[in-house]
């Protein structure tokens, strides 16, 4: 029987090649692309955008530790100046978490079309940076434990 870690090492190694994928998926940058892609701004990624995502979480340490799967999905709108609203659902190993759940939250612009989310879960803020196309019409996402993407539709 295989260990938790070295099962762990394997999905995050899966996680690592789709993320990876996806990049290559929306092609690859040439420096002309790189500079279009910095004069981004937070008006780039505004109106509404469908989502998906999926991750894997560890509950407790060490040996007891056990993985938990997470999947989300929903739609959020973005209102060009840092903020955004939506509604998601999610599920954790196959079984309903959040079903339609409304939320909010900020967004602002880093160098190179990059955009760090901030979404409050209870008491805590989650961050997660986004790479958006320069035509802001679709990003992928990264953040603890899960990655997505986003696009218009």
């Amino acid at each position: 029987q295989m260990s938790r870690v070295y099962r762990f090492a394997i999905v995050v190694g899966v996680l690592i090649v789709l993320v990876v994928f996806t990049v290559l998926m929306m092609g690859t940058l040439d420096a002309s692309q790189v500079n279009a892609q910095a004069e981004c701004t937070l008006q780039t990624i505004n109106g509404t955008y469908l989502f998906e995502g999926q991750g894997v979480f560890m509950d407790g340490e060490g040996a007891d530790a056990t993985l938990i799967h997470y999947a989300e999905a929903g739609f959020q709108t973005y209102d060009g100046a840092g903020n955004f609203e939506g509604i998601y659902s999610s599920r954790v190993n196959g079984e309903l978490l959040d079903d339609m759940v409304s939320f909010t939250g900020t967004y602002e612009l880093q160098p190179g079309c990059v955009f760090i989310h901030a979404v409050p879960v209870g008491d805590e803020i989650v961050e997660m940076q986004a790479f958006a196309t320069r035509d802001g019409t679709f990003m992928t996402y990264v953040g603890q434990g899960a990655s997505g993407t986003a696009r218009k539709p």
